[in-house]
């Protein structure tokens, strides 16, 4: 009696433990299957930052990120340029990519410098702040003034024309130009969800137009300058190391959902 109560007991442990092993691989498999068809959305996110320096001169800053979806997960692609140099020369130039993924709705994600580094966790909020300019107000609904509408307009669906009713310092622009698109379905990122929700529209372009004027407290005259930012599809050329980008972060969330 006691030997088939102890082979009972093992039997009922290895059943535990073949379960805890299968539910763990499906959801492995679950992860790794996730987003309809394994379709992927591309978009690349272009901006220029004006910035005028105390000489005078005019320095535009411009630079790219492209931002990919699949299924609830976003991964963030951010390009540099990648410098090699002795004493006299450059010896060796290249662009080259780190990586930030998250789970739409969670308030931190993964960020891999490279293909095969190792993961850290950030803050989703942080980063996009800093990164993609989230945060930032463009449109003010009681100090903008739309001026002009103007439908169908070349690739756009709608565009419209701003100026500011009072300019309290040298952010606020002579006019904004807000850009829409029915294009860009299921993409996530928005420059304004006031103004995506109220015309049913993607915002695809935003241009903060400023004209040549003195400012106070500045002794010269500041030149004509643009901000823009920019959302654009992107034709996906390694879809290989994008798809396992992607199945890399669910692995490890959840080698660290297991641990």
């Amino acid at each position: 009696m006691l030997m088939i109560k102890s082979h009972k007991l093992i039997i009922v442990k290895l059943a535990i433990a073949t379960l805890t092993i299968i539910s763990f691989f499906s959801a492995m498999c679950s992860s790794n299957n996730y987003g309809k068809n394994n379709e992927i959305i591309s978009v690349i996110f272009k901006y220029n930052i004006p910035v005028v320096k105390l000489n005078e001169e005019l320095q535009n800053i411009t630079d790219s990120l492209y931002i990919f979806y699949n299924g609830e997960d976003i991964l963030y692609m951010l390009p540099y340029i990648f410098t090699v140099e002795n004493d006299t020369a450059i010896t060796k130039q290249e662009t080259r990519y780190s990586y930030f993924i998250y789970r739409k709705g969670e308030n931190t994600g993964y960020y891999y410098s490279s293909l095969n580094a190792d993961n850290n966790k950030l803050s989703v909020d942080s980063f996009l702040m800093n990164k993609a300019f989230t945060g930032n107000t463009f449109y003010d609904n009681v100090n903008d003034s739309l001026v002009e509408t103007i439908r169908d307009y070349k690739n756009y669906s709608l565009l419209e024309k701003y100026i500011s009713k009072i300019k309290s310092d040298q952010s606020y622009p002579d006019s904004l130009l807000i850009y829409y698109t029915n294009q860009l379905k299921g993409v996530d990122f928005t420059f304004s969800k006031e103004l995506e929700g109220l015309k049913k529209l993607k915002i695809s372009k935003i241009r903060m137009l400023y004209n040549s004027q003195f400012y106070k407290d500045y002794s010269f005259k500041f030149p004509k300058r643009e901000f823009s930012f920019e959302l654009k599809e992107n034709d996906i050329a390694d879809t290989k190391n994008v798809f396992s980008l992607f199945n890399r972060f669910r692995k490890d969330r959840l080698d660290k959902k297991y641990e």
